[in-house]
């Protein structure tokens, strides 16, 4: 085995983002999701849908999550908006077995790290079989609400786990 692929297989932890990662894009939650968040913005902000979604796709731009742009420019319950975005029906995501088996197989501590909320993660985890398969879940409200990419987040995640980057994996699918 090359060292590079053997250095992989012995990773101390595995990082798993979860929205398009554990599971696929095709099971469309984050449609769902993405329209919560469109609702949440206009009724809070008390705007049109159509002028909610371009705050909301603002503020993802430029503070890399919706919330993260709500909690800068408006005095949001970021609990709240987490519980309502979240709301959805997560009856599209199948066990999947072959990915627990994968999961099962890797060495190592597995961590989801996620931009959603917990119960999210949760939910998610419990629609695909994957229960009891993580260590942790790190989520929006464990990294103080600063969102991943930002610096703070991952070290945030480095700290409370105490990961080494260099022996360490993460899969995300931005």
């Amino acid at each position: 085995m090359r060292r590079d692929m053997r250095q992989l297989y012995e990773a101390s932890d595995w990082v798993f983002d979860l929205d398009n990662t554990l599971y696929p894009p095709e099971s469309d939650l984050f449609s769902q999701i993405s329209a919560k968040m469109n609702e949440y913005v206009a009724k809070f902000l008390d705007l049109p849908h159509d002028e909610a979604r371009e705050v909301q796709k603002k503020y993802y731009v430029d503070h890399g999550t919706t919330l993260n742009g709500l909690l800068i420019h408006h005095d949001v319950d970021a609990h709240d908006y987490l519980h309502h975005v979240h709301d959805i029906d997560y009856s599209g995501l199948k066990k999947d077995l072959e990915l627990r088996e994968a999961i099962l197989g890797l060495k190592g501590r597995k961590i989801i790290f996620t931009n959603g909320s917990f119960r999210h993660a949760e939910k998610a985890i419990d629609a695909l079989g994957l229960n009891g398969l993580f260590h942790d879940i790190l989520d929006i409200a464990g990294t103080n609400f600063s969102p991943k990419p930002q610096h703070d987040a991952f070290e945030t995640l480095i700290k409370t786990h105490n990961i080494v980057p260099q022996t360490s994996v993460m899969v995300e699918d931005l």
